[in-house]
């Protein structure tokens, strides 16, 4: 098991115990570990153990996630190592030794406690620009038609790979299922997932409609 011992921040002088299937980080209620802390995010970043190693993920915070002072967007964490989330500094303990108890220190909320369990925390709409109109003769806007068809594809490509990113944090080794799945959905066409039970199918379209901004 390993722990958080917060150094600076709303927390300090705390410690806290984290699942091993990791917790999500923010101001929102919504997160399993929530943090009062005007310059953190509602849903700010991740922790994350992957293959016995711990890993920190942004999740397009507004102020950013640094490890050792330096902004990452995903960061294997060493034991040494301090994340800062908006005005809160932590370390990471991974010697097993449980967190100790103390008054007002964090706690996690109850189903709340994987960020298997909340694919809502690290996924993030894609963000798309319109490019602005400009006035011409008949020509001119004919040209500007010509751009913004090149913009917009620009815009579906970079919206397809952030989707096709961000999905990947959650469904892991599926990358071929998330494509095929994107494919259909840009196409408006229709997709039908089978297999054995075990394999995510639920989660990836829980995921996929949260990216979307979908109910489901």
């Amino acid at each position: 098991m390993a722990k958080i011992v917060f150094l600076e921040g709303a927390f300090a002088g705390h410690e806290l115990d984290i699942p091993d299937g990791g917790i999500n980080i923010g101001r929102s209620q919504r997160c399993a570990l929530t943090i009062p802390d005007g310059r953190m995010s509602g849903e700010h970043a991740m922790l994350r153990q992957e293959d016995g190693s711990w890993w920190v993920y942004d999740l397009q915070s507004s102020n950013g996630t640094y490890v050792n002072g330096n902004p990452v967007q995903a960061v294997r964490i060493g034991e040494k190592d301090r994340i800062a989330l908006g005005g809160s500094v932590f370390t990471m303990d991974f010697s097993g030794r449980k967190a100790k108890a103390s008054e007002g220190g964090p706690a996690l909320k109850s189903g709340q406690t994987t960020g298997a369990a909340q694919p809502e925390t690290y996924i993030s709409r894609p963000r798309r620009e319109k490019p602005e109109e400009t006035a011409g003769a008949a020509a001119g806007k004919a040209a500007e038609a010509s751009r913004d068809d090149l913009q917009t594809i620009k815009d579906l490509n970079a919206a397809y790979e952030s989707m096709r990113t961000q999905i990947g944090r959650v469904i892991i080794g599926q990358a071929e299922v998330v494509e095929q799945l994107l494919i259909a959905i840009f196409c408006r066409g229709h997709a039908l997932l089978v297999g054995v039970p075990g394999l995510a199918k639920t989660l990836l379209v829980h995921t996929l409609g949260h990216v979307l901004d979908l109910s489901f």
